[in-house]
């Protein structure tokens, strides 16, 4: 389960409606959606191994 701003595109796990409910005013969001179960917005399903395969900047090629 998860907060989701609708405004920035961020997200927070949580475990229940009532958890996100708290957690929004508390991290100042206005506009945010509570997604359940395998609903997890894309962004959070990115596995290591596909960020890795991503190409690399020249410069930053070698830090990592």
């Amino acid at each position: 389960m998860t907060l989701h701003c609708d405004k920035t595109g961020r997200h927070w796990p949580c475990d229940s409606f009532s958890q996100a409910v708290r957690m929004a005013p508390n991290l100042g969001l206005t506009d945010w959606t509570w997604c359940q179960g395998d609903t997890t917005p894309a962004t959070m399903r990115e596995t290591v191994s596909e960020m890795r395969a991503r190409p690399r900047h020249p410069v930053t090629r070698g830090i990592e």
